[in-house]
C-alpha cells in the first residue's frame, strides 16, 4: 500500500491527474470512483472528473486504503500538461527513435517507462487548444505500426501498476529526476494541425446546398439518425461523421456543408460545442482516408487519401 500510495502522491506533486483501475487491469475501479449523472439520468461511477481536475490527497489516500493493490492510470492532456507516446513493441520504439533523429531511447532525456512489450515516453503537452491524433493517423503519416499518442482526454497505465501478464510497469527514467521534454516536432505538428476548426454555423443549414441526389439522401439519412439518438449521442455523431467523411472523400459531398449540418443537429440534441467539434473531426479524420465507392459510378475510382508525408497529411485534412 505504501509503495503505491507513495507513487500516487508523487504524481500529485508533479501536477498529474490519475485514477485507480482494477488490479492487473486497465478497467476503471468503479466501486471507489466518484459518482456522476449520465445521459439517462442515472448515477454512475466514472473517471471523467479527473479529465478536468486532479484528485484530492484525501481521495487518493482513501483509494489505496480501500484497494491497496489497485493499478493507476494517468490522465493525459491539458489537466496534467502531459502527453505519452506509447510504443507497444520494440520495433515501434526503434521507429520512434528514427523519426525523432535519436540513436537510443535514453537520448530523449525525458521520463520513460518500461512496459510489458515496449516503452512509454512522457513529454510536455504542446501549448495548443486541442492536442490529439489517432493511432491510424499516426501510422498513416509515419508508417510506424504500434505507435500511439496519448494526449487530450486520454489515459495511460502508470507505474507501479501490474499488467495482466504479471509484468510491473517501472520508470527507467524517473519524472523526479528527468523533467518533461517538449513533445517531438513530428508528433506535435501532426497532433495540433491535422484537424480543421469547425466553426459554429453562421446561418441554418439548408439541404439545397447539396447538389448530388445521392449525397442529399445519404446526408439526410445521417442527420435523421443522429437527431433520433437519445443514448450514446457522441458515439452516434462520430459514426455519422465517419460515414459522411467517406462520401466527402469520394467527391459526393462538400466537407464544410456536411460539418455545418452535423454541428447543427448535434447542438439540437444537447451536445456541447467543443465536444461536437472534436467528435466531428475525429470521425472525418478516419473517413477521409477511406473514400466510399459509389456503385452507380462504375468507371470512377476514388483517390484514396493516404498521405505519406506530414505536409500531405495536413493538406488532406485541411
Amino acid at each position: 500500500m505504501l509503495s503505491r500510495l507513495r507513487f500516487a502522491l508523487g504524481f500529485l506533486g508533479l501536477g498529474w491527474s490519475f485514477y485507480p483501475t482494477r488490479p492487473r487491469s486497465k478497467e476503471p475501479f468503479s466501486e471507489i470512483l466518484p459518482l456522476i449523472t449520465n445521459e439517462k439520468g442515472k448515477r454512475v461511477s466514472a473517471w471523467s472528473p479527473f479529465q478536468r481536475e486532479l484528485p484530492s490527497v484525501r481521495e487518493v489516500e482513501d483509494w489505496f486504503l480501500i484497494a491497496p493493490s489497485a493499478n493507476m492510470a494517468l490522465v493525459t492532456g491539458a489537466v496534467s500538461n502531459l502527453c505519452i507516446v506509447d510504443c507497444d513493441t520494440e520495433e515501434a520504439v526503434s521507429g520512434f527513435c528514427d523519426l525523432c533523429g535519436v540513436e537510443v531511447a535514453a537520448d530523449f532525456q525525458t521520463p520513460m517507462v518500461r512496459t510489458s512489450r515496449g516503452m512509454h515516453f512522457y513529454f510536455e503537452r504542446p501549448a495548443a487548444p486541442d492536442v490529439r491524433a489517432s493511432k491510424k493517423v499516426i501510422e498513416t503519416a509515419f508508417e510506424i505500426p504500434d505507435l500511439e499518442l496519448k494526449a487530450d482526454l486520454n489515459c495511460c497505465t502508470a507505474p507501479p501498476s501490474v499488467h495482466a501478464s504479471g509484468h510491473q510497469y517501472r520508470f527507467e527514467m524517473s519524472p523526479h529526476r528527468y523533467p518533461l521534454q517538449p513533445l517531438p516536432a513530428p508528433l506535435a505538428e501532426l497532433a495540433t494541425r491535422t484537424r480543421q476548426e469547425i466553426a459554429v454555423p453562421s446561418q441554418p443549414f439548408s439541404m439545397n446546398e447539396v447538389s448530388s441526389n445521392y449525397g442529399r439522401v445519404a446526408l439526410r439519412g445521417a442527420l435523421d439518425k443522429l437527431a433520433a439518438t437519445r443514448a450514446h449521442r457522441n458515439d452516434e455523431l462520430n459514426n455519422q461523421a465517419l460515414a459522411m467523411g467517406r462520401l466527402v472523400a469520394s467527391g459526393v459531398l462538400d466537407e464544410h456543408t456536411v460539418k455545418a449540418a452535423l454541428y447543427e443537429v448535434a447542438a439540437q440534441i444537447g451536445l456541447e460545442p467543443r465536444e461536437i467539434r472534436t467528435t466531428i473531426q475525429s470521425g472525418f479524420n478516419r473517413g477521409l482516408i477511406e473514400p466510399r465507392v459509389i456503385r452507380d459510378r462504375p468507371n470512377w475510382q476514388p483517390e484514396r487519401r493516404r498521405p505519406q508525408t506530414l505536409a500531405q497529411m495536413r493538406g488532406a485534412f485541411a
